[in-house]
């Protein structure tokens, strides 16, 4: 046997009740996480780690040239929501020296769309919808 290959102990499972595997939507999230996809529903709170994300990347990327970086891709199925999350987000993609890439994967309303608009480059599904309305009528 040549003393150069390493024999691993490879343990099998029994059944699947038994298996130490990671969930399908956690492999696929940080499968997207390093190709720089983020996806946005709801405007809320959850904004924030996609700021943050954003920043992080821009981090990563400090010192290469912009046409070297690879772009942070923003795809976006919304309703809308908050519009203070909205603008934290939106002034993080306006920052931000890698290119913010924006996608409409079927609705961006309200806030969503404001977010779409943002992007360095802008991009719709064939059949995606979006809408801004004329404002509150309580402001």
């Amino acid at each position: 046997m040549n003393e150069d290959i390493q024999v691993l102990d490879i343990v099998i499972p029994e059944d699947l009740a038994t298996a130490k595997l990671p969930s399908p939507e956690l492999v696929n999230y940080y499968k997207d996480y390093d190709n720089r996809v983020i996806f946005v529903g709801d405007v809320d709170d959850c904004l924030f780690d996609v700021t943050k994300q954003i920043y992080e990347y821009n981090r990563q990327d400090k010192g290469k040239k912009i046409e070297d970086r690879t772009p942070i891709t923003i795809q976006i199925m919304s309703y809308g929501g908050d519009l203070y999350q909205a603008y934290a987000l939106i002034s993080a993609i306006l920052a931000s020296t890698t290119p913010v890439y924006t996608i409409n994967c079927g609705v961006a309303m309200s806030a969503g769309l404001l977010i779409l608009l943002a992007g360095h480059k802008r991009f719709a599904m064939k059949y995606s919808t979006a809408m801004m309305h004329s404002g509150s009528g309580s402001a």
